[in-house]
């Protein structure tokens, strides 16, 4: 999966712009600036988890309409990774089948693929500790003036 594009303002600030690479006519949304309502389609265990990516993506400014769906995806997924975890709680790793055999319990797969969607979601817009290095400002260069 490759990376995804960063936004003109984001290149401006760390000053990794190059005009020959820009677009003529790029594809922009609005970087919004509320939280928008939740969509009827989270379950309620994602709801929290849909205002949490939201609230962090405008902290960056780079939530917009087009990051919406993948937010509402990743809400849906924690919700499957609550229900999962819960699952694995109440009846353990391994389940009985009605055959008599040992298995390992299903919801530890869905569990799994939960996790691994939701960190590929963090990553690819900075929401964890160390993929948010890869939105940060370059720090200021000391002035050469102070050293004449």
């Amino acid at each position: 999966m490759s990376n995804p594009a960063k936004p003109k303002h984001i290149k401006e600030a760390q000053g990794t712009l190059k005009p020959s690479r820009e677009v003529e006519n790029p594809v922009t949304f609005q970087a919004l600036s509320v939280i928008p309502d939740i969509p009827d389609v989270i379950p309620d265990a994602g709801k929290e988890y849909f205002i949490y990516c939201c609230k962090a993506l405008i902290e960056i400014g780079v939530l917009s309409a087009a990051i919406i769906n993948k937010a509402v995806r990743a809400a849906s997924w924690y919700a499957d990774f609550v229900k999962a975890s819960k699952a694995i709680d109440e009846h353990g790793y391994i389940q009985t089948t009605k055959s008599g055999y040992d298995a390992i319990s299903p919801h530890l797969t869905m569990k799994e693929r939960a996790e691994k969607y939701l960190t590929e979601f963090e990553r690819e817009y900075g929401l964890t500790l160390a993929s948010s290095q890869k939105l940060s400002m370059p720090t200021k260069k000391p002035d050469d003036e102070l050293f004449d």
